[in-house]
């Protein structure tokens, strides 16, 4: 979640076009398959979960002083705190998850939870150390004032990962999630030593006896050269943040104290954390937010997923999109997978089962798919989570755990029946197997053939080849600013759009795209096209097309996808 106030408010009529960044040439549908295994069925080892809270605290750099209440320090003191489940039978070793949630209330009430309170009493509670108080011992008992649990909202698939042969954690992050929410940044840094300490804190486990409820039985349980990541929102770009992080965390005390924060450059005081560098095998970034605290990291040296929620009325503009594409190319050139899901009918919060709201559904206005919560383009809590439950133990298991039986799950060619929304299941109309995920993944062959384009139509390719279009109605480039909300500057008046250069190309009739492929492997005169039939409209963010190097490669292409790799990205009339 986000604090900007200006930014959440108009959150659902953005959706509409925040969700076209997750639509690049490559995107496709996929649909049930019962040969495909079932990531989210439950696995042969049981679990244990426990819930944990060290006494002492550790130390992580913020950006900036802390505002409420007024302090001169950029350090903050924080719990160890959180749950961990673990496969109850089995020696291992086990590969190691660690989940971080995002920004929510520190404080919740249970009448408020249980009868859905538009004024939540928590709100009147104050925060610290994982307590919460409204001061009155009386109102705290009526009211049931307690700690907001958001570490707590991802059990679903944290104990099932267990049953399947991982150790996950899930990190309550309350103390840097109260300080950020007190009117100050977000604390960026700080959310990538915590994961670090955590993974650190883990690792003793491994040789020692842990708290209560864990005692030795994870010592020599854990794999630590097989080490995976997930968060969301906030928490989202605390793991990108990490894997920024990860691969140049100091070694040592003296390492730490000779190096600035580099979220605030010329910071007085040090990084105070150290440690060893984590094999990190695979990131999963859950409906992240990006640019906070003035970062924007490049995802290197790992395999790489991000969610989009396309009914997502918190992070509307669909953040995570750029961070996808910042860091596809380099991913894949280093043989590493970088895949994008663009999840219809979901909204910010139910991947969070302590996260109640439809945050998609702002008083009815915005996208009509999405601001109706029973409505045909919307998906229930329940089928969200099912996706949830699909899509990141798949990922995390394929890329952590060598389960490569999920390869068709994760690169997009099917799902397994049990993941389809339940009204495809019970036939009804709406968001489908068909069309419940749109799965772009980064090419590993390919050339830029449509690039960003600030303010005109792009005429030829970089490379100079020519790009023709017949039969569009519309055909246009623009580039909106910050400050479009619910209409749109600069680009027209329909639809809604997200931030970045984007082209738009709409047609009543048969239209064809059509891109040179001149070369020295193409030879001269080869051409890429897309013929596009019917009525329809295609708004693509940049960056753009990508194609296969020659025009057999990209016919090939077509024809291994039946409906082709354009057409899917098409929003019928």
């Amino acid at each position: 979640m986000r604090t900007s106030p200006l930014r959440r408010g108009c959150g659902v009529a953005a959706a509409v076009a925040a969700s076209l960044l997750a639509l690049p040439l490559t995107a496709q549908a996929v649909g049930p398959d019962p040969a495909v295994p079932d990531p989210a069925a439950p696995g042969p080892y049981g679990f244990v979960h426990v819930q944990y809270d060290l006494p002492q605290k550790v130390a992580v750099g913020v950006g900036m002083p802390s505002q409420t209440p007024t302090s001169t320090s950029t350090l903050l003191a924080m719990r160890l705190a959180g749950d961990i489940s673990y496969p109850r039978y089995g020696r291992g070793p086990f590969p190691v998850i660690v989940f971080m949630h995002g920004n929510h209330e520190t404080c919740s009430s249970a009448i408020g939870q249980q009868f859905g309170l538009l004024i939540e009493p928590g709100s009147a509670a104050t925060y610290s150390d994982g307590k919460c108080t409204t001061g009155y011992a009386t109102a705290d008992s009526v009211f049931g004032i307690d700690e907001s649990r958001s570490y707590l909202g991802y059990d679903y698939i944290e104990e099932r990962m267990a049953t399947q042969g991982y150790v996950v954690a899930s990190m309550d992050i309350n103390d840097i999630t109260n300080w950020s929410n007190n009117a100050n940044e977000s604390g960026y840094i700080g959310r990538a030593e915590i994961m670090a300490k955590t993974l650190d804190l883990m690792r003793t486990w491994d040789h020692q006896a842990g708290p209560p409820g864990i005692g030795t039985a994870l010592v020599g349980r854990e794999d630590f050269s097989r080490v995976g990541v997930m968060g969301h929102s906030r928490g989202g770009e605390g793991v990108n943040g990490f894997a920024e992080y990860n691969a140049t965390r100091p070694a040592s005390a003296a390492a730490a104290a000779a190096r600035t924060d580099p979220e605030t450059v010329g910071r007085a005081e040090p990084v105070p954390d150290f440690g060893p560098r984590y094999r990190l095998k695979a990131v999963f970034s859950l409906a992240p937010v990006d640019g906070q605290g003035g970062r924007h990291p490049v995802i290197k040296g790992t395999n790489y997923a991000v969610l989009l929620p396309y009914c997502d009325g918190d992070v509307f503009d669909l953040e995570g999109a750029p961070v996808f594409e910042r860091s596809k190319n380099g991913l894949t050139d280093g043989g590493y997978m970088a895949v994008q899901y663009l999840v219809n009918g979901a909204n910010h919060d139910y991947f969070n089962t302590d996260w109640t709201d439809d945050d998609a559904n702002l008083f009815g206005y915005g996208d009509p798919n999405c601001n109706v919560k029973e409505g045909p383009g919307r998906l229930s809590a329940a089928d969200q989570r099912q996706i949830g439950l699909t899509l990141i133990p798949a990922f995390l298991r394929d890329y952590v755990g060598g389960e490569h039986q999920f390869d068709p799950i994760v690169d997009g060619q099917a799902l397994p029946p049990q993941a389809c929304p339940t009204r495809y299941r019970g036939g009804q109309l709406g968001v489908n197997c068909e069309n419940v995920i749109q799965t772009s993944e980064g090419p590993p062959h390919r050339r830029l053939l449509i690039g960003p384009s600030k303010d005109e139509l792009p005429a030829a390719t970089p490379q100079g080849d020519p790009i023709v279009y017949r039969g569009f109605s519309t055909a246009s480039a623009c580039t909106p600013d910050d400050s479009a909300q619910f209409a749109t500057t600069g680009c027209g008046s329909t639809p809604d759009r997200s931030l970045g250069p984007q082209m738009t190309l709409e047609w009543d009739g048969h239209a064809t795209l059509s891109v040179g492929l001149g070369g020295r492997r193409s030879g001269p005169g080869a051409l890429w096209r897309a013929r596009l039939p019917g009525l329809g409209e295609l708004h693509e963010p940049a960056p753009a097309a990508h194609g296969r190097s020659g025009a057999g490669d990209a016919d090939r292409h077509l024809r291994r996808h039946p409906h082709g790799r354009l057409e899917r990205v098409l929003r019928r009339a």
